[in-house]
Parts: structure tokens; C-alpha cells; sequence
């Protein structure tokens, strides 16, 4: 019976250095496996931000990309261009008291002459002009969903 304990003892000696040898081994792998993430990384970023692009460089083409998106958004709004739209009035304009501002059911913003409507009203305009964000035109009736 003595024996079969003592081979048993060395058995679980065995099977736990083993574990606890694999335990370091993973554990050195892992911070080696850090070193050289680090490291990778630090290569990286010397690659891609060795050289900086000069302030000019910069400004020109965030202009270039403000150009293109001022562009893309004329077009867009020029499609709205002599359509009836309906619109929810929100707010008087910015830019002239005489003159409401509101919101197409395409989030276009839409200004036109105040007349005898009110801030809630829906309002069919007819749509006579654009900038690159904002419809121009003259309210023409309450909508139905008023």
C-alpha cells in the first residue's frame, strides 16, 4: 500500500512540474510575445509619422476635401430645385426676420417669405433657388398634414 502511495506522490510531483513548467514557459513566451508587439509597434509609427506633412500641406487639402463635399452637396440639393416640398416650419431664418426656416422630410433645410403661417405649421413651397445646403422658394399652401 506504501507504494502505491509513494507512485502516487510522484506522479502528481510529475504532472504539477509539468504544469508549472508550462506555466512558465507561457508566461516567457507572453512577455516576449509583448516585446515584440511593442516593438512592432514602435516600427510602425516611425514608418507612417517619421515625416511630418508641412502645416500648408495640410490646409490644402482639408480645403481641397471642404471644396468636394461643398460640391457634392450642391448637386444634391439642386435636385429639390422647382419641386413642391413639404416643409415643417422650426424657426424664423437666421439671416432675414421676414423670412421663415424649415426642415423637408430629406432634412433639407428650406427658407422662404413668412406670409400668414406659424412656427408648427406644415407648408408645401415651391423650391426656386439653393445654395449648397439650403433651398430658397415661396410657401404656396398648408400641407395636408396640417
Amino acid at each position: 500500500m506504501n507504494k502505491v502511495i509513494e507512485l502516487s506522490l510522484i506522479e502528481n510531483k510529475d504532472k504539477k512540474k509539468k504544469v508549472v513548467d508550462y506555466m512558465d514557459n507561457e508566461m516567457l513566451l507572453s512577455k516576449y510575445k509583448k516585446k515584440i508587439m511593442n516593438d512592432l509597434d514602435d516600427v510602425i509609427s516611425l514608418k507612417f509619422f517619421k515625416y511630418k506633412n508641412p502645416e500648408e500641406v495640410k490646409k490644402r487639402r482639408l480645403q481641397e476635401i471642404v471644396d468636394l463635399q461643398q460640391k457634392h452637396s450642391l448637386i444634391r440639393t439642386k435636385e429639390f430645385l422647382n419641386k413642391k416640398v413639404e416643409v415643417l416650419i422650426d424657426k424664423q431664418s437666421k439671416k432675414s426676420d421676414n423670412y421663415w426656416a424649415g426642415r423637408t422630410e430629406h432634412n433639407k433645410v428650406v427658407v422662404f417669405p413668412k406670409e400668414n403661417y406659424k412656427i408648427g405649421d406644415f407648408v408645401n413651397v415651391l423650391t426656386e433657388q439653393c445654395t449648397s445646403a439650403t433651398l430658397i422658394g415661396k410657401a404656396i399652401e398648408y400641407s395636408k398634414n396640417n
